[in-house]
């Protein structure tokens, strides 16, 4: 079942962007597909940093990445920076790449690969024209010391008022995504959708623990690897 198909997102063209840990690439893997299953021009590109793949383009010239946009009706691109990954686009670039697409896919965060993030004041960097934000945690992180699944975990000790060695539950969790994302999202009059990935990672209840103490707000949980295996 594909769970993604569940959110509600805006008709083309849009912007969305993930922001959070515990898999924002694959899920944005994965709406590509989706939405190039509809014959749908997709842009998949990041502000900050995200992992390369066989399938990115990189081409200094935006001749070229509209060329290839236009032709394949998708483009995964971004700057080459050190340690195999992609940056941001040069913003001339960007703009007009995501004028031409129907859908615009944008990793906005960074969690060096853990599961749980909480970001700097100057974090997620959101372009102005986002229509929808996925914020995604991995339910991996929940029964592990904070210190150990959390990009910035001080940050996140301060604000929840703990220590790296306290075991994230499932109460825990969601108060770090209430002050990490929620609330400013909501300040900012910014639609939201909230992803418990790693769902073949964790427990069904601690998982449901999780998504019924984030209520009202409304919470998807999924296994991203075993939608997108299912998918290839």
């Amino acid at each position: 079942m594909d769970t993604l198909a569940r959110l509600s997102l805006p008709a083309s063209p849009f912007t969305a962007a993930a922001v959070g840990g515990g898999g924002k690439t694959s899920c944005l893997s994965a709406l590509a597909r989706r939405y190039r299953a509809q014959g749908r021009s997709v842009l998949l590109t990041t502000t900050t940093h995200m992992r390369h793949t066989e399938e990115a383009f990189c081409a200094p010239d935006l001749e070229l990445l509209e060329q290839r946009l236009r032709e394949t009706g998708f483009l995964f691109t971004g700057t080459p920076v050190p340690e195999g990954k992609l940056g941001p686009l040069p913003a001339d670039q960007y703009t007009a790449l995501s004028r031409q697409a129907q859908v615009t896919l944008v990793e906005a965060d960074g969690s060096r690969g853990l599961p749980i993030k909480m970001p700097a004041a100057w974090e997620p960097v959101l372009p102005p024209e986002t229509g929808h934000v996925l914020v995604l945690l991995g339910l991996s992180g929940l029964g592990q010391p904070l210190a150990q699944v959390c990009h910035r975990w001080e940050l996140a000790a301060r604000a929840l008022d703990c220590g790296g060695a306290d075991i994230v539950t499932p109460a825990l969790a969601a108060r770090l995504l209430e002050l990490a994302y929620l609330r400013p999202l909501r300040e900012q009059g910014r639609p939201f959708t909230v992803l418990l990935n790693q769902a073949d990672a964790a427990s069904p209840e601690a998982a449901l623990a999780l998504r019924e103490a984030l209520s009202p707000h409304p919470a998807l949980i999924l296994s991203l690897r075993r939608e997108l295996a299912t998918a290839l």
